[in-house]
C-alpha cells in the first residue's frame, strides 16, 4: 500500500495538483484518497 500511494502521489504532484511546501497526503488530496486504493476503505469504530 506505501508503494501503490507514493507512486500515485508522485504521480499527481509531477501533474501539478500540489503546491509546493510540506502538506500531508489528506490535506492537498482529500480525506478520501485512501479509499482510492483497492482493499481501503471507512470503517466507523462506533458501530
Amino acid at each position: 500500500l506505501t508503494a501503490m500511494t507514493s507512486l500515485e502521489i508522485v504521480g499527481r504532484v509531477m501533474a501539478g495538483e500540489a503546491k509546493p511546501g510540506y502538506q500531508t497526503p489528506s490535506s492537498v488530496f482529500g480525506p478520501d484518497f485512501i479509499t482510492e486504493f483497492e482493499g481501503c476503505k471507512w470503517q466507523d469504530l462506533n458501530e
